[in-house]
């Protein structure tokens, strides 16, 4: 049997394969955008790819979908359900979903279309709602996510247009029970995370007018639970990130950042489910020395964070678009002021970012002294903390 991988996904509706030497081995799972619930992209299967033969894959085929794109998005990265028992025998499927609210199953070792589902939906876009855009283009826009429930058994989750939770048998396609509501439609979730019984996801952008949240949709009871920075989406692509005790990692993006008044705008987050109640409830946060700054030159968190171990401790490690990337310790991310992370790197590109940071930084000290001696020499008896 041959290994295959799932190579890319073209924005407009081709999904390519690459083929590696031909050498047998058993067939490997991907069930997540990222590979894993720490989304560390690290596929522990691989056992054939070196250095040397990566030189010799191939494109072995591609196939035409015909998801409808919506601002700049059609489909999303393809996941992998390794060993699927079907009436033909045993398949390795490629589980792939479009933004059209489209799910597709492509047979891996022959490159065709085992079936389709397009969902129906609940959701009808209101005329001048905010959406149509880039930010906002409506549709289903979170990565499914997998899970084998036995052997031969996979079911794919996903979260349609309107909101909904559906649950369909990869073998088949069909739908295993009916949808459940999840969250407001139209919110923009990123790619789904599943960890003991909980689908996880986050929002951004306020799309569909809804606040940005975490959520999370409890399997066994149900029950839905959700958290909200105040300010800032959560917008991680590859979705939220999970620890091994379960908290939930997401960076928010740029808005304000109050703790005394529950406002967690640039920021790293880790919510936890209350295992009673099922809501989620915040864990621990580092917010930068500079999150002002950063608010103000749009620099904010930019990526899902991948957690990982080392010498008994768990990491996480984060990055934003002002170009530099945190190490922060998931026992405490910020440290006791929730400003201090484990390490932070110097900017390492975009380097205008820091000269800028430093030039405006000086110019407002300058000012703020300016004021301080101006109202100084009118009443000697005001003071001010600067």
């Amino acid at each position: 049997m041959k290994r295959i991988w799932l190579a890319a996904v073209a924005a407009y509706g081709a999904a390519a394969i690459s083929v590696s030497l031909g050498a047998q081995t058993q067939q490997a799972d991907w069930l997540t955008d990222g590979g894993d619930p720490q989304r560390t992209a690290w596929q522990r299967s691989e056992t054939i790819l070196t250095k040397d033969n990566v030189k010799d894959m191939k494109l072995l085929w591609k196939i035409q979908l015909d998801n409808q794109p919506r601002q700049m998005h059609n489909l999303f990265p393809a996941l992998i359900a390794g060993s699927v028992s079907t009436r033909e025998g045993e398949k390795e499927i490629a589980i792939v979903s479009g933004v059209s609210d489209n799910i597709y199953a492509i047979d891996v070792a022959k490159g065709t279309l085992l079936w389709k589902k397009r969902f129906d939906s609940t959701f009808q876009e209101t005329p001048g709602a905010r959406g149509g855009g880039v930010l906002c283009p409506g549709g289903q826009t979170a990565t499914p996510v997998l899970e084998k429930t036995a052997p031969g058994k996979y079911v794919a989750y996903a979260v349609s247009w309107d909101g909904r939770l559906r649950k369909l048998d990869v073998a088949t396609g069909e739908e295993i029970e009916p949808p459940s509501l999840f969250m407001p439609p139209n919110g923009k979730p990123y790619a789904l995370n599943l960890y003991k019984g909980v689908i996880y996801t986050s929002t951004a952008q306020g799309c569909g007018g809804n606040p940005n949240n975490f959520y999370g949709y409890d399997l066994a009871t149900r029950k839905v639970g959700n958290w909200a920075p105040g300010s800032g989406g959560l917008w991680p692509r590859t979705g939220p990130s999970v620890g091994k005790d379960g908290t939930v990692y997401a960076g928010s993006g740029d808005g304000d950042y109050n703790p005394e008044q529950q406002i967690y705008g640039q920021a790293m987050i880790g919510v936890k489910q209350n295992s009673e109640t099922k809501a989620l409830e915040l864990e621990d946060w580092y917010a930068p020395s500079n999150w002002y700054w950063m608010r103000k030159r749009d620099l904010d968190f930019n990526a899902s964070s991948p957690i990982f171990d080392y010498n008994g401790k768990e990491y996480l490690v984060s990055s934003s678009k002002e170009c530099r990337i945190w190490l922060l310790d998931t026992g405490a991310l910020g440290g006791e002021d929730h400003r201090t992370p484990l390490y932070r790197t110097p900017i390492f590109c975009n380097q205008i970012t820091e000269i800028t940071e430093a030039t405006e930084s000086h110019r407002e000290a300058e000012e703020r002294s300016f004021l301080v001696k101006v109202f100084s020499s009118v009443s000697p008896f005001l003071r001010f903390s600067v």
